[in-house]
C-alpha cells in the first residue's frame, strides 16, 4: 500500500465515516443504526475489505456499540 493509500483510508474512516457518527445516539435496531453499520460496510467494500479498514471501521463501530449499550443500562436503572 502507498502512503497516499494510507492517507485515504485514514481520511475516509475518520474525517468522513467517524466525524459524521461520533456525537450521534443511536438506539439498537433504529434507522440510523443500520445506516451507521450499512455506512461502514460501504466504506470497508470501497477498499476491498483491506485490514486497515476493516479493523479501524470494527473498532469504531465497537465504540458505538459500547456507547449505546452503556445508553441502554442507564435507561433501565432510571425505569427501576
Amino acid at each position: 500500500m502507498t502512503n497516499d493509500e494510507i492517507k485515504n483510508i485514514f481520511n475516509d474512516v475518520h474525517n468522513v465515516f467517524w466525524v459524521k457518527w461520533r456525537n450521534k445516539v443511536l438506539e439498537r435496531g433504529s434507522y440510523e443504526w443500520e445506516q451507521f453499520i450499512q455506512d461502514g460496510n460501504e466504506l470497508m467494500g470501497k477498499y476491498s475489505y483491506c485490514s486497515l479498514v476493516t479493523r479501524n471501521v470494527g473498532e469504531l463501530i465497537g465504540e458505538i456499540s459500547e456507547r449505546m449499550e452503556a445508553m441502554e443500562r442507564d435507561a433501565r436503572k432510571k425505569e427501576k
